[in-house]
């Protein structure tokens, strides 16, 4: 399961979207564009999230922070 974040200039997921997995082109697709001091990462969506119904993931992906690397989500409580 994918999901893009954009994060502030400090790391921290500011939104999401889920990444979409299938070619339907009929259904609406969504992404990001940042604004200055931010970036979109690409990321998987950490195994403690998979099982939230995915409107509580989403929201519970502000509580997270997109390493320095922009390779994987950590808890704010870890930065």
């Amino acid at each position: 399961m994918r999901i893009q974040v954009v994060t502030n200039n400090s790391g921290k997921v500011i939104a999401a979207v889920h990444v979409s997995t299938t070619a339907d082109t009929s259904k609406v697709q969504a992404g990001f564009i940042p604004l200055d001091g931010q970036r979109v990462v690409e990321l998987d969506v950490p195994l403690a999230l998979q099982a939230m119904d995915p409107h509580t993931r989403l929201r519970a992906l502000l509580e997270h922070c997109v390493n320095a690397e922009g390779t994987h989500l950590e808890p704010l409580t870890q930065k």
